[in-house]
């Protein structure tokens, strides 16, 4: 069977999606929690020069995010659909919260 991902909250198993098809109604699971992320794991910073000279080390090797021309030309096409549907449903929006107000 496969597996599938949760978050524990408020003393229950909250599933990332449905259980996988092959999962039959009844199946028993073994639930343990996955290793800490380095990359989520949350380190206290401390103001000491050591701690700032290791975040700005960290901060530095960053890399730039960069994206293709073609990605950027669907970026804007998007957005200015998205805009267009918000003029489109602004007359309403505008009625609606109008409607709204005592």
């Amino acid at each position: 069977m496969s597996a599938i991902r949760g978050t524990f909250k408020d003393g229950q198993i909250i599933l990332d999606g449905p259980p996988p098809a092959d999962w039959p109604d009844g199946a028993r699971v073994i639930v343990e929690p996955e290793p800490a992320d380095e990359a989520t794991e949350e380190i206290p910073q401390g103001d000491d020069p050591e701690s700032i000279a290791r975040w700005l080390a960290w901060y530095e090797s960053l890399k730039e995010f960069q994206i293709t021309d073609d990605e950027g030309a669907e970026w804007d096409r998007m957005m200015a659909e998205r805009k267009e549907r918000q003029k489109a449903a602004w007359d309403d929006w505008a009625r609606r919260i109008k409607d709204q107000v005592p």
